[in-house]
This record gives structure tokens, sequence and C-alpha cells, in this order.
């Protein structure tokens, strides 16, 4: 958990470097081996995850899901579904 600044500015430099090294796996192994990249991505991601919901959270950022109306366009399965998160600030 993050109390102050000091550590919010230590956690943003480790995002940014675990973000670089997924950005240099990605050009690196993807183009050669999708399944090597997506192995090796895993620790990566999982890692990035939870870095940012720490710094979300010391920022007081809370996301949630939108529950659907049912009155949405319909979208293709593999479109993202653009809209369906709320983000609010705590204070």
């Amino acid at each position: 958990m993050i109390r102050t600044i000091e550590e919010f500015v230590v956690v943003r430099k480790q995002l940014s470097l675990v973000e670089d090294a997924l950005a240099a796996l990605r050009c690196e192994v993807l183009p050669k081996h999708r399944r090597n990249f997506e192995i090796l991505a895993e620790g990566y991601i999982e890692q990035i995850g939870r870095l940012r919901e720490e710094t979300d959270a010391y920022l007081g950022i809370v996301i949630s899901k939108v529950t659907p109306t049912g009155n949405e366009p319909h979208q293709a399965d593999n479109q993202s579904e653009l809209g369906q998160d709320s983000i609010t600030v705590q204070a």
C-alpha cells in the first residue's frame, strides 16, 4: 500500500520499468513466437495490474463495471465494450 508521495514515485518508476520490459518482449518475441510471448508476458501483465491497482488506490480512483441496461447497440464478439467501465475519484 502506498502511503506517501515518495512511495508513489517509486511505484510509478517500477510500473514504467515493467511496462518497458513488456514492450521489449513484445518487439523481440511476439513476431517470432506468439505462444512464447503469451506465456512470458503473463507475469509482466499481472505485475502491471497490481502496480496500477496500488497507484489507483493512492490516487483515490475507483473503477467499476457498469451494468448494461439492454438498450445498448449490439456489438460483434471481437470488439471491446467501450464505455462499460465507470471511473470515479474519491477524495
